[in-house]
């Protein structure tokens, strides 16, 4: 069994092939499902053997990549109402719970955002701001002193909470569907302003409702790629 997966987006299937003989059997489904299978018989064990290769390569040319592992299964994003603040601190955009969804998932069908960009582990600059306070610990919101921590863990963490993906006009999707005080910095602005106006999902009949969102969305990244980025919190 050969198994090859396609990942882009938001989408994230797997197509596996077998031959034994004259038979055929394929899986294809997302990854983390079942899958559905399908088995053929053909005439010889030749014809199996061309049609075999034939598949794998009309695969590889549709972006498939053979991998040896199955990758895990991306649990779907948790709803989320965010706050944007330009960098400038003179703008802001508010996202409803069905706002924050429908963006997020129209900039991942897009492909200017991807799901499997893992976000920069912080707990270290967290730790290092107790240190910092001389806290035993990491303080919890109760603290006395819990503000001016979390000034400290901001300041330290800055450079990696705008950390960019390194992935030309792509941006870490978890910088809108995870944690909170992610940064935008201004060429991601620019590359989810020129993404959101160029590209149109498939098959997508936009609502009354979702065109407001996106034209709002739209307007406040093109200003945020001007002056400074923005800030992400989760509200």
């Amino acid at each position: 069994m050969r198994r090859f997966e396609y990942i882009q987006g938001n989408t994230a299937k797997f197509w596996e092939v077998a031959r034994r003989g004259a038979t055929l059997t394929t899986t294809s489904g997302r990854i983390g499902g079942a899958g559905k299978t399908r088995t053929r018989q053909l005439a010889d064990y030749m014809a199996a053997e061309q049609e075999f290769d034939r598949l794998i390569r009309d695969h590889l040319r549709r972006g498939y990549v053979e991998v040896h592992e199955a990758t895990e299964h991306v649990e779907a994003m948790e709803d989320r109402a965010l706050v944007l603040r330009r960098g400038d601190g003179k703008e802001e955009i508010e996202l409803p719970p069905a706002a924050t969804r429908y963006i997020l998932w129209r900039m991942v069908e897009i492909g200017v955002m991807d799901k499997q960009i893992p976000a920069p582990d912080l707990l270290r600059w967290a730790e290092r701001a107790a240190r910092r306070m001389r806290l035993a610990e990491v303080p919890g919101s109760e603290h006395p002193e819990y503000e001016a921590f979390v000034d400290l863990f901001l300041e330290f963490s800055a450079a990696d909470r705008a950390a960019e993906s390194g992935q030309h006009s792509v941006v870490g999707a978890y910088k809108l569907a995870e944690g909170s005080e992610w940064i935008l910095t201004p060429q991601e602005c620019r590359w989810l302003g020129d993404a959101s106006r160029n590209r149109t999902p498939r098959r997508h009949k936009v609502t009354t409702n979702q065109e407001q969102w996106l034209a709002e969305w739209i307007a406040f990244v093109d200003g945020a790629a001007k002056h400074g980025g923005a800030t992400v919190t989760l509200q």
